[in-house]
């Protein structure tokens, strides 16, 4: 052992006093184990605690790191002896030093991370979420869209086509919380209609609509009225830390045929974009931000935190909701005349460009379906 005569002389001194190891511990604010270590010489105090020990004991540091009192005959040895222990203490303590450096980093990452990891479940995981709404009844063609984030939500109906070839003319849209209690949300004529509401604010509610059983009343010109019960879909939640992959066109080849508005150009070409299958929608995730679904009608584009557009696939408009500076801003823009854009591999950044890479996609329907 190192330190062997060390520990002797150390023991010698704190029995000359008459102290325990665990008073001498107690002196020190070390554990009388560590104590117990020094003395056996397994290992040794560092420069400060030498300094505190030598006080106690009225003796000299380099009478310590030699093990032994001064002497006219162990002068020259004990100097020697001095600095090649120091150097060895030294040693000890840049290496000490060096492995509590490492432990204090790795447990400042650790805490990071289970920071992150909280903020993450607590606050981001499934903050944002999809879903499609449709008819019960197969007499109805019904296509809308309801989202919702911790902040805004938002809900999207295609114009509503009974497929007895009769004219409906007006839409109530409203939840059940029982048999008989009716909560109406909105009233409107059938047309695509669009609304969106700060969470909280609670004049549609529509951030609770996730949660209850939907229903629509449909006015029919002669007055008619047909009760339809929705079905609800999540699409899309924001659950999964690491991207999922793309299912592959050789993987979906089988489960194409039910798109009946998509030609299998069309699918294929989506399919080699990106998008992923869905049971009745395709799907894909933009740079970590943007979500895209598209089914038989209507193309809808959310951004984190910025706002959406939606289009119908048999019009040239698109509608947009954009977030900013405390307002929220409507519009529509009319795709004649627009270029073209790919936001996959180029830059994009203003609203315009999304039209573009949605106008990107419409170009591409009209000529392979």
């Amino acid at each position: 052992m190192k330190f062997e005569k060390n520990g002797k002389f150390l023991s010698e001194l704190r029995k000359e006093k008459g102290m325990t190891q665990l008073e001498l511990a107690n002196l020190l604010h070390y554990s009388d184990k560590t104590i117990s270590r020094w003395e056996n010489g397994i290992s040794f105090p560092d420069e400060n605690t030498l300094e505190k020990i030598s006080k106690i004991f009225n003796v000299t540091i380099g009478e310590l790191t030699y093990g032994e009192r001064i002497t006219k005959e162990n002068q020259e040895n004990l100097n020697k002896s001095f600095f090649m222990n120091y150097r060895l203490l030294l040693k000890q303590y840049i290496k000490n030093k060096k492995i509590l450096v490492l432990f204090t980093i790795i447990i400042i990452l650790l805490i990071t991370i289970i920071l992150f990891i909280s903020i993450y479940f607590i606050f981001i995981r499934n903050s944002i979420k999809i879903y499609t709404l449709k008819s019960n009844d197969n007499n109805f063609d019904i296509n809308a869209n309801l989202i919702t984030t911790n902040d805004m939500s938002m809900l999207y109906f295609d114009k509503i086509k009974g497929l007895d070839g009769k004219e409906i003319k007006n839409i109530e849209f409203y939840y059940k919380e029982n048999k008989d209690k009716k909560n109406l949300i909105i009233t409107f004529e059938n047309e695509n209609q669009f609304i969106y509401e700060n969470n909280g604010y609670n004049e549609y509610n529509l951030y609770k609509l996730k949660d209850k059983d939907l229903y629509v009343d449909l006015e029919y010109e002669e007055g008619l009225i047909k009760t339809i019960k929705l079905s609800k879909e999540l699409n899309y939640s924001n659950n999964n830390i690491f991207p999922k992959k793309s299912t592959s066109i050789s993987e979906d080849n089988e489960s194409t045929k039910d798109y009946k508005n998509l030609s299998q150009d069309f699918i294929k070409f989506l399919l080699n974009e990106g998008f992923e299958k869905k049971s009745d929608y395709y799907e894909m995730n933009l740079q970590d931000k943007i979500n895209i679904t598209l089914n038989d009608y209507t193309f809808l584009l959310v951004i984190d935190d910025v706002g959406s557009l939606s289009a119908d696939l048999n019009s040239n408009k698109v509608s947009y909701i954009i977030f900013e500076n405390n307002e929220t801003l409507y519009g529509d823009y009319y795709l004649n005349g627009f270029e073209t854009k790919n936001c996959k591999v180029e830059n994009c950044t203003e609203i315009v460009d999304y039209v573009k890479y949605i106008n990107y996609f419409f170009k591409k329907y009209i000529e392979l379906n």
